[in-house]
């Protein structure tokens, strides 16, 4: 009789035994599976955010590095502007389906009054300046469709139009622009209407150089204005505010982000590009020949503003928002984007909006694999303490086969051959098992998790950044979604990875038992 045929027998006439054996097994093995199906749970989730991710990214300076490399090293990293060229240049890369990039300036005037949405909540719809000019923000756009008309971020309302092509590509003597109507409201202006905006650069006054407040006699006296010049704008299309998302919690930090984003975009001219460019000169060579006078006839370092550029050198940095064919493709490209930017600018996507399951996830992943490591151990442990001692009662049996010229190594592989066809029926049983039981318990855990990591979040803002979460692309996720992203089912490669390591361990669990066959003297067992 072979070894094979040896094996079957003895799994038949030692039911006991052999129930023992499966039993430990199944146990250790649903533990071991869970382990693997959460570990596998932890990659399969990663990749189903990227792919519910919507594939768009910014780009912006890289504050948090610089300061990493000056901590380092004591020197600042050249910090250079995101321009117009690179924006095009990346968007030719094969990756990119469709781009926006804007030019922002904020313009000093006293032809309009500054206004706030929020202010009109209280009754009041303007801010008290003084005799200070009003500064308003003003957003290019590269594309007749503006990024925050097209993704909704404003609704545009009755007869309103967006621009033409011909608008985008050229300057003309008006200006065409978009505001909202609380803006156009405040400051009598309506559809359709042209209006001039003078826009005004005064003298520096020597405590604004260093850090001093602006005085308001000073501005209110034309003869300490250094420069003014006026433009005429026309109002093609005026918008609102989309509707808030019910779901939101009122009072809530998420609804008051919202609130801030929808104000941003409220608060701000939008204009084409190559107006937004043509005001941005203006201010800038305004402010360089405001400043060049000051440092003459106050007789200040020059090489104290030396930061503020000359006019040949200094390139205009704009925002920009690109959206890529397939979420997959995001890494190469943030590679094949890297080659073209600057060392000191960086590449955004959506990826931090699910920082929570992330965080959450790894925590899991963490009790997975120490779990996983003390299962295989215990298995190790148990198993070989367990098989040796079943061998020990049957050293008379052992010592027939040596006595009888069988190898040692046919009675190992008899051995083995037992133990494994018992581990296999075990392990198969545990597999679905542990699955079940680990999906229930790190969801729970996961839920968890994830509403500590809300009640704790302090949600950051800042302003005039133009990141994607600041924007309003935040890809927001309930807690029940993030749950329902976390994929604990079984793949061929969790099943697969689940069998090496609980008959790797099985099969290990036998060495010892292994030496103890080996070392048998069949003269002294017999006797």
């Amino acid at each position: 009789m072979n070894f094979f045929k040896r094996a079957i027998t003895s799994i038949q006439r030692r039911p006991g035994k052999t129930i023992i054996l499966l039993l430990l097994v199944f146990i250790l093995g649903t533990v071991i599976s869970g382990a693997v199906s959460v570990r596998g749970a932890v990659g399969s989730t990663e990749a189903n955010l990227r792919n519910r991710m919507r594939p768009i990214v910014s780009f912006m300076q890289d504050y948090d590095g610089m300061w990493e490399i000056y901590e380092e090293t004591g020197e600042w990293l050249e910090s250079r502007p995101f321009t117009a060229d690179m924006v095009r240049e990346i968007a030719d890369l094969e990756y990119v389906s469709q781009f926006h990039y804007s030019i922002s300036v904020g313009i000093a005037t006293h032809s309009l009054e500054e206004w706030e949405p929020w202010m009109d909540q209280e009754g009041n719809s303007f801010i008290d300046t003084g005799n200070h000019r009003a500064h308003i923000p003003i957003r290019g756009t590269s594309t007749p469709e503006p990024l925050e008309v097209r993704e909704e971020f404003v609704i545009m309302t009755g007869e309103s139009r967006t621009f033409t092509e011909a608008e985008i590509t050229t300057v003309g003597d008006v200006y065409p622009v978009l505001m909202s109507t609380g803006f156009a409201r405040h400051n009598n202006l309506s559809l359709g209407q042209e209006f001039d905006i003078t826009i005004t650069i005064m003298y520096f006054q020597e405590a604004e150089l260093i850090g001093g407040m602006w005085d308001d006699e000073w501005e209110s006296d034309p003869a300490n204005i250094f420069m003014e010049e006026t433009f005429t704008f026309e109002v093609i299309g005026l918008f609102e505010a989309p509707e808030v998302d019910s779901d939101l919690e009122p009072g809530s930090e998420e609804e008051w982000l919202a609130q801030m984003r929808s104000e941003q975009h409220l608060r701000s001219l939008i204009v084409p590009n190559v107006a937004a460019e043509f005001l941005h000169n203006f201010m800038f060579e305004g402010m360089q020949g405001a400043l060049a006078h000051a440092v003459e006839t106050m007789d200040l370092d020059e090489d104290e503003f030396a930061w503020f550029g000359s006019g040949e050198e200094r390139e205009i940095e704009v925002t920009s928002i690109m959206e890529l064919r397939d979420a997959a493709d995001l890494e190469a490209f943030r590679e094949a984007a890297s080659e073209i930017l600057p060392e000191s600018i960086i590449i955004e996507d959506l990826s931090n909006t699910f920082s929570d399951i992330s965080s959450s996830m790894e925590n899991l992943q963490g009790i997975a694999n120490m779990v996983l490591w003390v299962a295989v151990g215990a298995t190790l442990l148990i198993l070989s303490l367990l098989i040796t001692l079943f061998l020990r009662d049957r050293r008379h049996e052992m010592g027939v086969y040596l006595a009888l010229g069988e190898k040692k190594s046919k009675i190992v592989s008899q051995i083995l051959m037992e133990v494994v066809m018992t581990a296999f029926v075990g392990i198969t049983l545990a597999v679905f098992t542990g699955n079940i039981i680990s999906t229930s318990m790190s969801r729970t855990m996961l839920r968890n998790e994830l509403a500590a990591e809300q009640n704790n979040m302090d949600i950051g803002w800042s302003f005039g950044g133009g990141g994607l979460t600041e924007m309003g692309f935040a890809q927001d996720m309930t807690i029940d979604e993030m749950v329902d992203a976390f994929d604990v089912s079984l793949s061929f490669g969790t099943i697969g990875l689940l069998y090496i390591v609980g008959l790797g361990a099985v099969v290990l669990s036998t060495v010892v038992p292994v030496v103890y066959v080996v070392t048998l003297n069949p003269k002294k067992v017999l006797m």
